[in-house]
């Protein structure tokens, strides 16, 4: 149960984190990834592979192996130890070591201090669930509705007659994107 919780606050930090930057996504595997690494942490990027070309740096796939991690938690060294006091995080038993947890960072503090307060009773719970749900339908339906406005100028601008990159470059859509709008049409 505190898993779910724990999940539910870092899903939410990283959803509050993609609003302000660039588009980012983490996954958090448990499971021994199939590639043989030596290293928990991989950083994947997405690559032309033919030409090698990087196709944008602002995507990337982190993933996490938790088993290796957890044979690091007693000596971590400096250059993972934030990262591994987080997966330390998820995979907390005891109040004790959430609240020994807390003490590494202000961040992880915060965490904490809203997991205890989240976990507290049933129905702070159930109101933070359906609260969080509620925030999750809201952002569903802007971004959808973002989505319609942009799809909606873009052939108002292709049937004014404007290139197919100028139409890309006013509502920010993908080129294929604005070439679908104008086959469709």
């Amino acid at each position: 149960m505190l898993s779910l919780f724990v999940c539910t606050i870092i899903a939410l930090a990283l959803q509050n984190w993609k609003e302000n930057f660039k588009l980012s996504t983490t996954k958090i595997f448990s499971p021994k990834l199939d590639i043989v690494f030596k290293q928990f942490h991989h950083q994947f990027r997405l690559y032309d592979i033919e030409s090698s070309v990087l196709l944008t740096d602002n995507l990337e796939i982190h993933t996490l192996e938790i088993p290796k991690a957890q044979k690091m938690f007693d000596h971590p060294d400096t250059k993972n130890e934030n990262l591994l006091n987080w997966m330390k995080f998820l995979d907390v038993k005891t109040e004790e070591e959430l609240k020994m947890l807390a003490q590494k960072s202000p961040a992880m503090e915060k965490a904490t201090s809203k997991l205890l307060e989240i976990s507290a009773d049933e129905k702070a719970r159930a109101l933070y669930e359906s609260r969080l749900i509620q925030q999750l339908d809201d952002n569903s339906r802007r971004h959808g509705a973002i989505l319609q406005a942009k799809t909606e100028i873009a052939r108002n601008l292709l049937d004014m007659g404007l290139s197919i990159a100028d139409v890309s470059t006013g509502t920010g859509l993908p080129i294929e994107d604005v070439e679908a709008i104008q086959k469709a049409d």
